[in-house]
């Protein structure tokens, strides 16, 4: 079984399926820096559970500057 990845920003509608080559973001679980992720998602932390699994595409991250690659084949801060 495939786990597909769809981005939780509001509008957006990308998702791994549409989009096999575009990287995706997981939206931290720890409470304070969740609730800042979905503030910039203009989402309320009260539309998820703590433990809900939420990934944001690239399109709403300027990677290059945000990010660095890894060697490992993954994106590091």
């Amino acid at each position: 079984m495939v786990n597909r990845r769809y981005c939780a920003v509001p509008g957006c509608r990308s998702s791994s399926k549409r989009s096999p080559f575009k990287a995706f973001f997981s939206v931290p679980l720890e409470i304070e820096e969740r609730k800042k992720w979905l503030q910039a998602m203009c989402r309320s932390p009260s539309d998820f559970s703590d433990k809900s699994h939420l990934d944001i595409c690239e399109d709403h991250f300027n990677v290059g500057t945000c990010f660095l690659y890894s060697h490992n084949g993954g994106f590091e801060f």
